[in-house]
């Protein structure tokens, strides 16, 4: 959670439990399409983000968790806009990998104060050095 005096809390992230994954990822997949198919019924659709980064080797289907323990591959959504709550900025699901067999997602929103929350975290730094 992020927070500051001023504006309250402005950001939380959440990460699930491992779970444990075939190379080829279809568990982790599937906690993440289970999760996103959640948020779409209460935000909409949102923006998947499928895709491995081009000159990648891990291009195989059996490469899909290696992939993204390199940061090559990413799985993610993201919502944003109108269909959004006043209050909330914007809404983020990825998936991560521990390493080729294990991998966890993450959540995380952003809510409508989250820039002044920067801005004063930034002030505060400053005013410290």
């Amino acid at each position: 959670m992020l927070f500051t005096e001023k504006t309250g809390v402005c950001k939380v992230m959440a990460t699930g439990v491992t779970v444990n994954a075939s190379v080829y990822g279809d568990e982790l997949q599937s906690e993440f399409e289970s999760v996103r198919t959640s948020l779409q019924g209460r935000y909409g659709a949102g923006e998947l983000q499928d895709f491995l980064r081009p000159g990648s080797i891990w291009d195989e289907p059996r490469d899909w968790m290696m992939g993204l323990y390199k940061k090559e591959r990413v799985l993610a959504a993201l919502w944003s806009g109108p269909s959004l709550p006043s209050d909330i900025a914007a809404i983020g699901l990825q998936t991560r990998a521990l390493g080729p067999g294990e991998g966890w997602l993450s959540l995380t929103y952003e809510f409508s104060n989250f820039e002044q929350c920067q801005a004063e975290i930034k002030r505060n730094q400053r005013d410290v050095f």
